[in-house]
């Protein structure tokens, strides 16, 4: 009886000293998920820039959604248009002009931009998605009026 006295103290510290090491290395888990999810983010971020940031940059070519803000809609696709040799894409024209906030719905983004685009008649299709501008910038304000 007297060794299982003698025990209980020595299994209790050693139950102490495991949960111990078992919170440390919790934390340290813990802390090595957060690394992990930091790593992976960053390297789907640097695909998402190889294969669809090159695209994007090639495609809006020296323009940036910066340059958008304060424009009007028309303003604002014209200008992209004129940066990429008088072609607009309709998706590229739908990021920016959502990243620089001329555009708020996601959702009606590309109605939005295809009314603009007809109501205005300084392009016209030239292929599914993609559209040309006609028309040179002194005829811009022409194309503002008949939007209102």
């Amino acid at each position: 009886m007297t060794s299982m006295k003698q025990l209980f103290p020595e299994v209790e510290d050693l139950k102490r000293n495991l949960r111990a090491q078992l919170d440390t290395l919790t934390v340290q888990l813990t802390e090595l998920k957060r690394q992990l999810e930091s790593v992976e983010t960053t390297c789907k971020l640097l695909k998402e820039q190889e294969s669809g940031g090159k695209a994007f940059m090639q495609l809006a070519g020296s323009i940036f959604a910066s340059d958008l803000k304060g424009l009007t809609q028309l303003e604002a696709l014209t200008k992209i248009a004129k940066a990429n040799n008088n072609r607009l894409k309709l998706i590229t024209a739908k990021d920016l002009l959502l990243r620089a906030g001329v555009t708020k719905s996601r959702k009606n983004a590309n109605n939005i931009i295809f009314n603009v685009i007809k109501r205005s008649e300084l392009f016209k299709r030239v292929a599914p998605g993609e559209y040309e501008l006609v028309q040179e910038s002194s005829s811009q304000d022409d194309g503002a009026a008949a939007l209102q």
